[in-house]
């Protein structure tokens, strides 16, 4: 080996001690640098015409275990998940409380049903007739404010939603400048670990919001996907957008539409990737939004319905002492012109009492109808007019009419009280039971059977809402499903009477349904909705009319479940404003017969009938069917069970969210600290690193001492 090639050697490990010096020194610095990894330089032997020559530089490595970082990043995407949401569920304990908490829903309903029992033993007396409407406002507050509460968390979670996909494109545009910023320098033959080392620790930041799967290009540049399979950066960022709700109800989705999307790229519906995100905040936020308090709305809805509808049947059923001088119907119909009704079975018997309770006229209504207009059907109005007509020739005067399609009845002589009582027949004094009204929805045919006269005009409803009928779902049920063949025909008032929309063909799959419903471009929209474990259809006018819906052929009503939707209940249902200004106006008794009265038998009302109180306080104590709602299947159960299981499986989903998020921490905190340890900086092993380079650079620098020494002898020896 010449002097030269010994120098040159000598040289090059003097170049590669320094380098790796430089590098331990940049290791020390960076020692409490978060997302710093751990800098090797890698030396080789340097070759010259098949001679080792020394040593050279390769490169500079990072000491990083991929795979365990793709594990710390997986995990850290579910733990964000469950984080983002316990914020929520902590509000929603909050509010809410537990079954057996003063405060909650079950206990509110509970006293409710205490009030009822105790109007049931004195009916008289205005103190237990206030204290039950009293906690029937409460119970309907409660529910509202419930209601609120869910609506404005879906509204939080929805503003946090926009802020992270925000936040996740930011990150995209800045991995895919690193990405361009490390190609660039690789091809320069400079270090690029400070580089990665960044991108890194913005994957991290990416993976804590969506879940994202990633791999490694062979010029440096890495490539991210969602795991469903949607590009978010190769070579450039796709780009993330979302556009914020300015409002939030029960029904607002998004399956409809009403909850923008999470793009990526363009804002088109192949782009949403709403429904495929796996993990992350954001996943844990939409989650929330749209199924976890959406299905908790929907049981509050169920509750609320059922409450309402169950205490309606009971509360039309009876009557206020000694009656009442005016009735106003809850239900709207589409055109009481053109729909009609009959008496499927039984008979309607309309009494006019005193203010002492007895007995001043009374008359069967269909056998009044029969004689007025012939043989039945009749029309809602032919119905009105009868009732008109009876109550100016019994009553001193008064008027039945339809205003804004719900039936108006009002006594001109106040001292007299009218009162409907449902019997088995049209003979006087026949057994009260509730007569079986067939409706003709669309003016031709049967399109329902429905229990009570009053009942089914709401003329003595107890709860009120004013949704309207523009909203028609299906039960939930399950996606399998698949309609073997109907039709459904669809009508609303949007001219101002029974209009007919128009009739479709229905079957297979909800999804198919729905196109077919959509595809005949009639004014509906029809959308599949999930909830819980299942789906439903939701049918919507789409200019906000009521509407009917009836089933020409087939068997799809009956096997969904598909009527008027539950949705809103909760938010809208009232105590009817006229109990509310009156509590004596709430139902304690009945229409009673007496055989011994009169001529033959009288009716008659008392003060201290407790008839009508008692079974709205026997209801509260029996079970009722309640339809599968959120994570609730179909059970039969009291109102307050039913009350006591929403509050129940909230605080059992908050309570799992708890433990959820401990486990998936602990596991999250093991990866991060073995990550920590694989790619963090040990001083002391830097130390001895350091003394290892010093002593390699001095030896290094006394070879070139030498050589130089040999050359000064070699020229000197000649001169």
């Amino acid at each position: 080996m010449s002097l030269t090639l010994a120098l040159h050697t000598a040289a090059g490990g003097l170049l590669a001690t320094q380098t790796a010096l430089g590098t331990i020194s940049d290791n020390v610095a960076n020692a409490n640098t978060k997302g710093y990894s751990r800098k090797i330089v890698d030396l080789e032997t340097n070759i010259l015409a098949g001679v080792g020559s020394g040593v050279t530089v390769s490169g500079v490595s990072r000491s990083v275990d991929e795979e365990l970082q793709r594990d710390m990043r997986d995990e850290t995407m579910q733990l964000y998940k469950t984080k983002a949401q316990q914020t929520f569920y902590a509000r929603m304990q909050e509010l809410f409380g537990a079954p057996g908490d003063n405060t909650s829903i079950a206990h509110t309903i509970s006293s409710l049903s205490t009030a009822l029992e105790q109007l049931s033993v004195t009916p008289e007396r205005s103190l237990e007739q206030s204290e039950v409407i009293r906690w029937a406002q409460n119970t309907t507050q409660q529910l509202q404010d419930m209601s609120n509460t869910i609506q404005s968390l879906r509204k939080q979670a929805d503003d946090e939603i926009h802020q992270a996909v925000i936040e996740a494109g930011q990150y995209l545009a800045e991995i895919a400048d690193l990405n361009h910023k490390i190609v660039r320098n690789d091809v320069a033959g400079n270090d690029t670990s400070a580089l990665e080392d960044k991108r890194d620790l913005t994957l991290n930041k990416l993976s804590e919001i969506m879940d994202i799967t990633y791999f490694p290009r062979s010029n440096g540049e890495i490539s991210i996907f969602t795991k469903g399979g949607a590009v978010l950066v190769d070579e450039e960022s796709s780009g993330l957008t979302h556009n914020l709700g300015a409002s939030v109800s029960a029904v607002t989705t998004h399956e409809e539409g009403d909850f923008s999307g999470i793009y990526v790229g363009l804002a088109v519906s192949s782009n949403d990737i709403t429904d495929d995100l796996q993990g992350g905040k954001l996943k844990g936020l939409i989650d929330m939004r749209d199924d976890h308090l959406s299905s908790l709305q929907s049981q509050l809805d169920e509750l609320a319905a059922t409450l309402k509808d169950t205490l309606n049947q009971v509360h039309n059923r009876g009557v206020a002492f000694p009656g009442s001088t005016s009735m106003q119907g809850s239900r709207a119909f589409l055109d009481s012109s053109a729909q009609q009704i009959d008496f499927a079975s039984g008979d309607t018997r309309m009494v006019i009492m005193d203010s002492s309770g007895n007995q001043v006229a009374n008359a069967s209504l269909s056998t009044q109808l029969t004689a007025d207009h012939g043989a039945g059907p009749y029309t809602l109005d032919q119905v009105a007019s009868t009732i008109d007509s009876w109550l100016d020739a019994n009553a001193g005067g008064g008027t039945a009419t339809f205003v804004d399609g719900k039936l108006q009845i009002s006594l001109s002589d106040t001292s007299k009280h009218l009162a409907f009582r449902d019997q088995t027949g049209t003979a006087a004094g026949d057994d009260q039971a509730d007569a079986s009204i067939n409706f003709y929805g669309n003016g031709t045919s049967v399109t329902s059977t429905e229990s009570g006269f009053s009942s089914f005009f709401g003329l003595n409803d107890l709860f009120t809402e004013d949704m309207g009928q523009n909203i028609w779902d299906t039960n939930v049920i399950s996606s399998n499903y698949s309609e073997s063949g109907s039709s459904l025909s669809f009508y609303d008032n949007s001219t101002g009477s029974l209009t007919s929309l128009g009739s479709v063909p229905i079957s297979g799959s909800l999804d198919n349904i729905a196109s077919a419903i959509n595809g005949a471009n009639i004014g509906v929209r029809a959308t599949v909705i999930s909830e819980g474990d299942g789906q439903r259809l939701r049918i919507t006018n789409e200019d906000g009319n009521n509407m009917l819906i009836t089933q020409d052929f087939g068997s799809f009503a009956s096997n969904t479940g598909f009527e008027v939707s539950n949705v809103r209940m909760a938010s809208s249902m009232v105590v009817r404003s006229t109990i509310q200004s009156n509590p004596g106006n709430i139902a304690r008794g009945v229409v009673r017969w007496d055989a011994s009265l009169g001529t033959g038998g009288e009716y008659y009302v008392s003060a201290g009938d407790n008839k009508t109180s008692s079974d709205m306080a026997n209801a509260f104590n029996s079970s009722t069917d309640f339809k599968k709602a959120g994570g609730l299947s179909d059970v039969t159960e009291t109102i307050h069970q039913y009350a006591s299981s929403i509050l129940s499986l909230n605080s059992s989903n908050a309570a799992n969210n708890d433990s959820d998020t401990i486990v998936q921490e602990s596991l999250v905190d093991n990866l991060t600290n073995r990550n920590d340890s694989q790619k963090g900086v040990n001083l002391d092993e830097e130390m001895s690193q350091l003394i290892l380079y010093e002593q390699a650079y001095s030896a290094s620098a006394r070879v070139i001492s030498v050589i130089q020494s040999m050359f000064e002898t070699l020229e000197n020896a000649v001169r």
